[in-house]
């Protein structure tokens, strides 16, 4: 294909893709100018036609979501005792039209979703029945990685279990010190997140901190325990290694919970294109082909989506709006950006707001 032609079609799939500015892409730390052409919108033309070349034989693209900061605030917790359901209600609106998005992709079969996060199976089965599309979920990640559950089949329950990489003596050993971790963190003003977790132990920080500046306390917390337990002391430096947190609280797990190992698991070789916002979502979207955040995303996933040069190449895309905004956003760019194999092609991806396929 001469260089001509290459360049209408690297200009078709970008410009139109970001041409009302809601949406910033960058490729391999570098912008991609919003006109589409020029030598970093090649590249990830490139790519691009890659990963739809994987579709054509079968492959699918997995949309995978993170919850809170991502389709809605950090609700129920400390800072924010919002109701999941009321804040669904205020912005049912805009809902209503990520609902729309979701199934015009999943409506071509090329698509599959799924969601990663540290959150609770039960609190992510209340987020499923209000935000997505009835049974559109093909498969959760909850607690950061430690359950896992696909979808079931027709007239079946859904059936969480713990993943395969969960290392079960360093889980006993957050067992045996849970009470006392959760004690001495309720000391120090922290609060217990409910309701509890099957794998992870997850702390609010008091109030005025984020879980950025309580994680110090709470990684504290368990050396110290390390250092009154000799026979136990390796295994709970180990748990104070694991320690994470997000905007809104500290995370306490056990060795193996990994949202990418989990991710890889129920994904397995699909294209991944992952909607994070958060530290914790870093080691997911490193091995994902496109990442998504909405404005409201946290400093160092921004300049990662902006500035990453690692051995995984991806797409990255910013939004100008927060939240299911934000994410709205970037399903109106993605809609442009694949396509499917019932005789559609990117060319003919009409502009506007939405692609009515």
């Amino acid at each position: 294909m001469s260089g001509t032609s290459e360049g209408t079609k690297t200009k078709a799939i970008f410009e139109t893709a970001l041409e009302n500015g809601k949406v910033t892409a960058f490729f391999e730390g570098e912008r991609i100018p919003q006109s589409g052409t020029g030598p970093v919108a090649e590249r990830a033309s490139n790519y691009l036609n890659a990963l739809l070349e994987r579709v054509k034989i079968g492959k699918k693209t997995d949309l995978v979501y993170d919850l809170d900061g991502v389709t809605f605030p950090a609700v129920e917790t400390v800072k924010n005792s919002s109701t999941l359901e009321g804040w669904a209600h205020e912005n049912h609106d805009e809902i209503n039209l990520f609902k729309y998005k979701v199934g015009l992709l999943q409506s071509t079969g090329d698509f599959r979703v799924g969601i990663c996060t540290g959150r609770g199976f039960d609190f992510t089965m209340r987020v499923v029945g209000l935000f997505f599309p009835p049974n559109s979920m093909d498969f959760i990640i909850a607690e950061g990685g430690g359950v896992i559950a696909s979808k079931p089949e027709k007239g079946e329950e859904w059936n969480p279990r713990l993943a395969k990489s969960i290392n079960q003596e360093s889980l006993a050993f957050l067992n045996r010190y849970r009470n006392e971790i959760i004690e001495a963190t309720v000391t120090s003003g922290g609060i217990l997140e409910k309701p509890p977790k099957h794998v992870r132990l997850t702390l609010n920080p008091p109030k005025g901190m984020t879980g950025e500046q309580f994680k110090g306390s709470v990684v504290d917390i368990i050396r110290k325990l390390a250092e009154r337990s000799h026979q136990d002391r390796k295994g709970l430096e180990a748990l104070a290694r694991g320690v994470t947190h997000t905007p809104s609280s500290v995370e306490v797990m056990p060795y193996g919970v990994n949202k990418p190992v989990s991710l890889l698991e129920m994904s397995a070789d699909n294209n991944r294109v992952y909607f994070g916002d958060a530290d914790g979502d870093k080691p997911a979207m490193q091995i994902s082909h496109v990442n998504v955040s909405p404005s409201n995303s946290e400093e160092g996933i921004k300049k990662f989506i902006e500035g990453d040069k690692g051995s995984h190449p991806f797409i990255g895309m910013l939004t100008q709006s927060p939240l299911i905004y934000g994410v709205n956003e970037a399903l109106s760019a993605l809609e442009r950006m694949f396509y499917t194999r019932a005789n559609r092609s990117r060319d003919a991806v009409p502009a506007g707001n939405d692609v009515k396929w």
